[in-house]
């Protein structure tokens, strides 16, 4: 079986219909691939062109070019990070079969959302030369948002 198409439902058991729901609707129109972390709601999206891989990191950036360039080598980079590879058709088909869910608490969701952004600054950090570069800063501000969700919750 093609692991791709099994793992809608793995990642719906992992994180719940409402918030993959949540993490789609973010979906940019020509997106054919989600990775999605297993212990957090931080997500990638890609899509092939010209046999190269782009990822929109939702970061408002739009799509970015990656070094990986084919969907095994796609797949083992993401699975070193926590992430399984979705894609976005048998995903959406998958969530038909859940209901909408009564809304979470907005704090808890700004806590997951905070969390999925720190798991992403922290890969693109890690693999930064500068170490004390641009993602460290990011790094230290996620930090901070972290701290502070954690004193009100």
């Amino acid at each position: 079986m093609n692991t791709l198409q099994s793992n809608p439902e793995i990642v719906i058991e992992l994180h719940g219909a409402c918030t993959i729901k949540t993490i789609l609707k973010a979906k940019p129109a020509d997106a054919s691939l989600v990775a999605i972390n297993q212990y957090k709601s931080a997500s990638i999206f890609y899509k092939s062109e010209d046999g190269f891989y782009f990822a929109d990191y939702t970061n408002g950036r739009g799509w970015e070019g990656v070094c990986q360039r084919c969907e095994k080598e796609l797949i083992q980079d993401l699975a070193a990070h926590a992430f399984i590879l979705v894609e976005v058709a048998a995903l959406e088909l998958a969530l038909q079969a859940y209901p909408d869910e009564v809304m979470e608490n907005p704090m808890t969701v700004l806590k997951a959302r905070v969390d999925a952004q720190f798991t992403r600054v922290s890969a693109r950090r890690e693999h930064e030369k500068n170490k004390d570069g641009y993602w460290q800063g990011h790094y230290d501000a996620y930090e901070i948002v972290q701290h502070m969700i954690r004193q009100f919750g």
